[in-house]
């Protein structure tokens, strides 16, 4: 292709139908190797009847001048049709470039930003800390890369993952910093959402035994440091199974889902109520002044859920067996207070039920 190219600009000179003769085409060398080469020249002779006779000309090796071309033209093409944001600024950190998916993400236009420092973009979530910190490593290091929380033009908030590296001469001189992200708000929400599937009954929504854990073993910890005292309290439902077996399990559902929500009303937003399995209940009071607060509360739960419930066109009675126990007095582990828990609830089941029982040694 080049040489047909390149004979037909010779020609068109030859001809006169252009002043002089420039191409650029590749060549073999001697080793076998490739060469761009730049050829320019001009007809100096002609006979009577204009037939070329004499042309003079140079040839120029351009090969590294074409590399770099090639490069610019490559990594033009990658900041144009790349799916991440990217941005370029001076070294006063004032935006100089961006490519189509920054205005994508972002909701700006190039000549919205261009000139502007890109801190127009902050969602104002961060703390000072956080931005000194970041310019620290990058300074340090020549890159930054985790995840921001940023604004869109639409007011949008979004999170971002971000990279920052700075670009040096060959004096070591701050020439540009380059930065380039993505909108991970999607993938951040499914990963919250799996977390939050992995630690909440599928049911009542409320905690289940695997959060109750994490966050009983964090209260025990923080009593500890504090000298403070803790409630676990146990407790599943009086008549619950003739009800699931009688009315079935829609009912059954429909019955746990509305004992979650009474006991949600009868506690704090800091206690934690969890269901563990079947109509088994249990409830964290992570801050007491001492084991009447939590006898309170267990017997406020206790005559709440003693109050007929409404469920699918049926009024159903039910009643609870609660079992308390209170840290450090009955137990200073997780283990220990949770056996103990579960064994002053078996104990009030067994003595009539619908009853509250704090733990007492022997049980």
């Amino acid at each position: 292709m080049f040489k047909a190219q390149v004979l037909a600009c010779m020609k068109d000179h030859f001809w006169n139908r252009v002043p002089n003769f420039d191409s650029e085409f590749r060549v073999r060398c001697k080793d076998g190797s490739w060469k761009w080469v730049r050829t320019r020249g001009m007809v100096v002779r002609r006979d009577a009847q204009g037939k070329p006779l004499r042309m003079v000309g140079t040839h120029v090796d351009i090969s590294d001048r074409r590399q770099r071309e090639d490069e610019l033209r490559l990594s033009s093409a990658v900041f144009n049709i790349a799916d991440e944001a990217m941005v370029v600024t001076n070294p006063k950190n004032e935006i100089i470039s961006v490519n189509p998916a920054f205005t994508t993400i972002t909701g700006y236009s190039s000549a919205e930003v261009i000139g502007n420092n890109p801190s127009l973009l902050s969602a104002k979530t961060h703390s000072r800390a956080f931005y000194q910190a970041m310019w620290a490593q990058l300074v340090e290091t020549g890159s930054w890369s985790g995840e921001v929380l940023n604004r869109k033009k639409s007011g949008e908030v979004y999170v971002e993952w971000l990279s920052i590296k700075r670009v040096l001469d060959d004096h070591g001189q701050l020439t540009h910093h380059v930065a380039v992200f993505s909108d991970i708000t999607v993938r951040k929400a499914a990963e919250g959402r799996i977390r939050h599937l992995a630690m909440h009954d599928a049911l009542t929504d409320l905690p289940n035994r695997t959060l109750l854990t994490e966050r009983l073993e964090q209260a025990i910890i923080r009593a500890k440091r504090e000298k403070s005292s803790l409630g676990l309290m146990y407790f599943d439902l009086d008549k619950f199974k003739p009800i699931n077996d009688s009315l079935g399990h829609e009912v059954g559902d429909l019955l746990l889902k509305a004992v979650a929500g009474r006991v949600v009303d009868c506690v704090r937003e800091s206690d934690t109520v969890a269901r563990i399995g079947g109509d088994e209940f249990v409830v964290l009071l992570p801050s007491l002044e001492g084991e009447k607060d939590a006898l309170m509360v267990a017997e406020k739960i206790r005559a709440a859920l003693c109050q007929p419930f409404h469920v699918a066109e049926q009024t159903l009675d039910i009643s609870a067996s609660i079992g308390l126990a209170i840290y450090p007095e009955h137990g200073n582990d997780e283990q220990t207070l949770t056996r103990n828990a579960d064994a002053a609830m078996y104990h009030a089941k067994r003595r009539s039920r619908n009853q509250v029982a704090l733990y007492q040694p022997g049980m």
